[in-house]
């Protein structure tokens, strides 16, 4: 076979048999080189053998022979004779060499058993080495040499080569090796072989098969072998998943078509398929009925769709759009049906290959151009209804800050045509009256800014073009883009004069009424049923500070009473809402009056009424129309602070103390009581000073009781002046101080400690000394500070004050100390504050 010819034969061997091959060769390689190598280990063991063996022949020798004569010629016999049973070896003659060597080392050699002997001096050098053995190279060839040591000092040795020992053994054993050797390496080749078609070939060719099947269109995926981790089962496993997924993709393939099918089956517009000769190879149900098709059979008669169009030129220009866009939409033409008729139509379709092949849909739209035709006549006729109309309707665009409609009925109305109001939108503010330009400038603002509700309404006073005065009333809406951002503002504005021209005359009767009311000395307002003030009286505005021209008309009548938004009586009068009355009026004696049907009545403290604090009684009582309903409320305040603060003065007389005008101790611990109640139950900070001056004995003794109740008054004006309103000031006893400071946290109590001490500290007194001479005097006083914690006594809280107060004066006097539950007193020198 030539060389080309074994190539193309080995390339189209099957891969197990490749695979084979390559392990044949492999194994009889491997199996040659075993043997070798055993070979050389058996040759090595058979030399050792034949060594030992020499030995022992050379060693029998010489232990039945006699014993050696020292004379020449009788060694030489003894050595002949030696010779003669060494040289028979394992049953065969051996050419051996054998040699005697004399104490005095002459060497003693016999004819016959020269050849294999060295030379003389080596065997000399080997006479003081009796009993030893040793290799020797002999004209190329592996020799040894045997020498024994026997009486007399005498060295008797021997010299045999190793291929006339071995040579008939190792010729025996290197044939049998040989043989072992092929037959090894037959049987490796005949496994190898098995296990390549039984690893390899059978798994290949069920691959082969599995991948065939999976290739001819049958997509059950092929079983893996899992058990293999080389590349065989890798390619299965890959086998396994690419037939999954090509399942998968021809599931995928399947639904797209049956979704499309069922579109284009189930579409309501007409949808085609034309073939590559122009022809109708499908329709939808939609388009059969939609062209009037009896079936697809009528429908697939047609050579082309020339019959389907009304105008070819139209069907021209649509194909011509199609061949240079690949595709076109909505395009308009009118369509055909079998019967004759004509319907307008839209159409969109693409190309799908060569010729004239393409698909898509056709719209009837006939309905929606009737739809059209119908909604731009209701257009036109609700444009003359709204150009008719007796009220200005229009709409202001936010964005070009002009109207982009205003009704005709705006001329009638103001005497300006709606063109000029269109094209000079300054217009709009020279109708709008001067005493309304400003509100209404506001008014447009927060409703295009999209503050308040929806649909804003409200009334104005406008100036007509020949200078008469109209009252209009507005009603607008605000109108969002798609992003809901403020876009446009929509409205209605009807002329409201003859109404107003009405209500001036009910004014004047008001006017009357309100005549009366302004006369009378108590404070009077009236709310009606919007809780819009229509009268606030001179007595109100004497009390509130607050002028009736900026309450009335407003809702604000709340805001010289109270610092946020909530109903006075009257509004609750007004609503009915006695769960109001309860809720915002229950804890201040509310009581039904006893003069007034459905009046109510009560006091409370304002603390800020105009700047002062006011205590007021007022009642509240409702106005009713002919049918009963209520129509507004009165509510008359009566102020009673001098009263109040006159019973304060004669309850004062028991509760403060006569020389300083400060409370004294039996009011001190009744507050303090109230706020410590009140602090635990509202969770409110509470802290307590106690002040002690400093050294007032010696300053008493000094310069006398006088000049020492001087002191104390002093100290209790500067102490009245340094605390804040909302703190309580006592004398607690003697020259001690307390003072309580309501919902204040510790900081800002030491704040307030050390500008007590401060202030005392800067007092200077000029007392009479002795002979009416004026002296100057100066006094400080210790303060302690506690705070309140939940648990405490009235009495606890005291003491702690009272401790840190004394413990500023054990560490120098003229300093604050703080109670620190848990940490102990904590001092705080005048020059840390």
């Amino acid at each position: 076979m030539k060389t080309p010819d074994l190539r193309r034969w080995l390339r189209n061997l099957p891969v197990g048999a490749k695979l084979a091959v390559i392990l044949v060769g492999v194994s009889v390689l491997v199996a040659i080189v075993v043997s070798f190598v055993l070979g050389q280990l058996a040759l090595g063991y058979f030399q050792e053998y034949a060594l030992y063996h020499l030995e022992k022949e050379l060693e029998s020798s010489l232990a039945v022979t006699p014993s050696v004569p020292e004379e020449t010629p009788e060694m030489t016999a003894f050595l002949e004779k030696v010779g003669e049973q060494i040289k028979v070896f394992q049953g065969r003659a051996v050419p051996v060499g054998l040699f005697g060597i004399r104490p005095g080392g002459e060497v003693v050699t016999v004819a016959g058993f020269r050849n294999l002997l060295p030379d003389t001096q080596n065997l000399a050098r080997l006479a003081g080495q009796g009993g030893t053995l040793a290799r020797l190279n002999i004209s190329g060839d592996l020799a040894w040499l045997v020498t024994r040591r026997v009486n007399g000092g005498l060295v008797v040795g021997v010299v045999a080569k190793a291929d006339d020992l071995l040579k008939p053994t190792w010729s025996s054993m290197r044939n049998t090796t040989w043989l072992v050797t092929i037959l090894l390496a037959a049987l490796v080749a005949l496994f190898s072989v098995w296990i390549a078609r039984r690893e390899l070939g059978v798994p290949l060719r069920i691959l082969t098969e599995e991948g065939e099947r999976v290739a001819g269109g049958n997509l059950t995926p092929p079983e893996t072998m899992a058990e293999r981790g080389d590349e065989l089962g890798r390619l299965s496993r890959v086998l396994h998943s690419m037939t999954l997924t090509a399942q998968r993709m021809v599931a995928e393939a399947r639904a797209s078509q049956r979704r499309f099918q069922q579109l284009f089956m189930e579409s309501r517009d007409a949808a085609f398929i034309i073939g590559h000769q122009g022809q109708i190879e499908d329709m939808n149900p939609a388009g059969l009925i939609t062209f009037g098709f009896q079936n697809a059979d009528q429908m697939r008669r047609l050579r082309d769709t020339v019959e389907l169009f009304e105008d070819p030129d139209q069907r021209q220009g649509y194909l011509r759009a199609l061949r240079e866009q690949g595709y076109v939409q909505d395009f308009q033409a009118t369509m055909r049906r079998t019967d004759g008729a004509t319907f307008e139509a839209l159409i969109t379709a693409s190309l799908r290959g060569e010729g004239e092949a393409r698909f898509g849909l056709v719209r009837d739209v006939t309905a929606t151009l009737r739809a059209q035709k119908a909604l731009a006549e209701s257009e036109r006729r609700h444009r003359r209804l709204t150009e008719n109309a007796p009220d200005i309707i229009y709409r202001w665009s936010i964005a070009a800050g002009a109207f982009e409609y205003i009704s005709p009925a705006v001329e009638t109305v103001t005497g300006y045509k709606p063109e000029e109001i269109l094209h000079s939108t300054g217009i709009i503010w020279s109708v709008t009256h001067p005493e309304w330009r400003k509100a209404m400038a506001q008014h447009w603002r927060s409703v295009m800014d999209g503050v308040g509700p929806g649909v804003h309404e409200h009334e104005f006073k406008i100036v007509t073009k020949d200078g008469h005065a109209r009252w209009l009333r507005e009603r607008s809406i605000l109108v969002r883009d798609e992003e809901n951002r403020p876009a446009a503002l929509e409205g209605i504005a009807t002329d409201v004069t003859e109404r107003k021209l009405v209500e001036q005359v009910a004014e004047r009767g008001r006017r009357m009424v309100e005549a009366t009311l302004q006369g009378l000395p108590a404070p009077v307002m009236v709310v009606d049923r919007r809780h819009r003030v229509i009268h606030w009286n001179r007595a109100m505005e004497k009390l509130t500070k607050v002028p009736a021209a900026q309450v009335v008309g407003t809702d604000q009548h709340w805001k010289p009473f109270y610092d946020k938004p909530r109903p006075v009586l009257a509004d609750l009068i007004v609503d009915g809402d006695w769960a109001g009355m309860e809720r915002y009026y229950g804890q201040l004696t509310m009581k039904k009056s006893a003069f007034i049907s459905g009046g109510v009545e009560g006091e409370s403290l304002f603390p800020n009424l105009a700047g002062r604090e006011r205590h007021l009684y007022f009642l509240a009582a409702p106005l009713t129309d002919d049918e009963g309903q209520v129509v507004a409320a009165v509510e008359t305040l009566v102020d009673l602070t001098d009263k109040r603060r006159l019973e304060d003065d004669l309850r004062r007389l028991t509760v403060t103390d006569e020389l300083t005008g400060l409370y004294n101790q039996r009011f001190f611990y009744a507050t303090l009581a109230r706020e410590m109640e009140t602090a635990r139950r509202y969770g409110q900070p509470l802290c307590l000073i106690m002040a002690d001056l400093d050294e007032f004995k010696a300053f008493n003794d000094r310069y006398g009781h006088v000049e020492g109740d001087r002191v104390l008054a002093a100290a209790a004006q500067s102490l009245r002046e340094l605390v804040r309103a909302t703190d309580l000031a006592c004398r607690y006893g003697g020259e001690e101080f307390a003072v309580l400071l309501p919902r204040t946290e510790v900081e800002e109590a030491l704040q307030v400690a050390e500008r007590v001490r401060q202030g005392i500290a800067n007092l200077t007194f000029s007392p009479l000394g002795s002979g009416a001479k004026p002296l100057t005097g100066q006094v400080t006083a210790s303060v302690g500070l506690a705070q309140f914690q939940d648990g405490l006594s009235t009495h606890e809280m005291v003491r702690r004050a009272d401790k840190a107060m004394y413990e500023a004066k054990t560490q120098g006097k003229n300093r604050v100390a703080f109670y620190r539950p848990g940490l102990g007193i904590e001092i705080f020198l005048p020059s840390e504050k």
